[in-house]
């Protein structure tokens, strides 16, 4: 997701509650950021929740769909993640924590799922809370 793309849904939003604030470069970015932040929140939760539901679907079909489904999430948040690193740092006195190193971080180091059942998804390296739910 782009940056602009993420302020033109913003100001959309903005222009239906208060058209003021739509206009207002300082306010869009600072909603933007706070968007961004919110929808990173939860995307390494949603991207191992979808390679564990690949891990325990009874089929190949099932297998390859969901995994697919985890690299879109996780390139959705890898995409949300530069979005922020583009805005650079909040304005001081935002209530918006500065972008950082977050954990979808970790996530762009790792490759998609299982190449021995889809060669087109490459190579793997479950993430380490998958890993840690294999281990007795």
């Amino acid at each position: 997701m782009r940056v602009e793309d993420l302020r033109e849904q913003v100001r959309a939003e903005l222009a239906a509650v208060d058209p003021s604030l739509a206009a207002d470069p300082i306010e869009v970015d600072r909603q933007v950021r706070e968007l961004a932040t919110f929808l990173l929140s939860n995307a390494e939760d949603q991207v191992n929740a979808a390679i564990q539901k690949a891990e325990t679907s009874p089929g190949p079909h099932d297998r390859d769909l969901w995994l697919r489904r985890a690299e879109r999430l996780r390139q959705g948040a890898l995409a949300l993640q530069a979005a922020l690193d583009e805005l650079g740092s909040a304005p001081a006195g935002s209530d918006v924590s500065p972008s950082g190193p977050g954990p979808i971080t970790e996530l762009a180091h790792a490759a998609p799922r299982q190449p021995q059942d889809n060669p087109q998804l490459g190579a793997y390296t479950p993430h380490k809370s998958v890993a840690a739910s294999r281990d007795p």
